[in-house]
């Protein structure tokens, strides 16, 4: 059953080194009672072991999945972001000078690196650093600086999740994610009982907050022939027209 289980599924079996059932009657042998069916990816390292602390003729295993890793540090890059290959071009005219004489190695040198420190400089310059969509802008511009950093960090999570797949980073996630959730709405919670605290008659704010929120809008009526029948089909909101 167990063989046919692993044939036909991504399951794999995992068991322990030693055997956990140690009998204690002389006509019974040693025996591997407990294993594992796990369905984690090959790549996760695990190690299985017996917890010979408790007392007993049969005793506990334990299986350690090493799901940890070290994120892996962002790769040095001079530019900023995207560059203005014009700009660039400007800044390299008015920096580049080609009236030098080499007369010795020392000159050569020289020369090199003042080439590179503008080119350096140059593409420092012109480029710009990369920021978020306006509609991230737009949606996270309200919520607080705690707010923004967990959002920043649930979706690192999620990126590690969808690339390595390892349970912790799923756990980190999904823990990230609920309690965003909680400080959004009660952060939404705080703004509009604040904004409707604030409101007064002096400035005709209560007025205005009245209003739009007893606004009703104007449904259109469906198209109806002369008879009273409903226009269904194109043609016949067409021919009404």
């Amino acid at each position: 059953m167990l063989q046919k289980i692993t044939k036909n599924t991504p399951y794999i079996f995992i068991s322990p080194k030693g055997p956990p059932y140690w009998p204690q009657h002389h006509n019974r042998h040693p025996d591997i009672l407990d294993f594992f069916l796990s369905s984690l990816p090959r790549h996760i390292k695990h190690s299985v072991n017996n917890l010979n602390d408790l007392s007993s003729d049969h005793i506990p295993i334990l299986l350690t999945t090493i799901a940890s890793i070290e994120p892996t540090p962002p790769h040095p890059s001079l530019p900023q972001g995207p560059i203005k290959w014009d700009e660039f071009s400007e800044i390299m005219q008015n920096t580049t000078y080609l009236n030098i004489s080499f007369k010795n190695k020392e000159d050569i040198e020289s020369a090199a690196r003042n080439l590179v420190t503008s080119i350096q400089s140059a593409i420092f310059k012109s480029s710009n650093p990369k920021t978020q969509s306006s509609k991230h802008n737009t949606s996270n511009q309200s919520l607080p600086i705690n707010i923004t950093n967990l959002i920043s960090e649930k979706r690192r999570a999620r990126s590690r999740w969808q690339k390595y797949h390892y349970p912790s980073d799923k756990n980190l996630y999904n823990h990230l994610a609920n309690t965003i959730k909680k400080l959004i709405l009660k952060h939404k919670c705080e703004y509009f009982k604040n904004k409707y605290q604030s409101l007064n008659q002096i400035d005709d704010s209560l007025w205005k907050t009245t209003k739009n929120l007893l606004r009703i809008k104007e449904q259109l009526p469906p198209i109806t022939d002369s008879d009273g029948s409903l226009a269904i089909s194109d043609i016949e909101k067409a021919n009404l027209f």
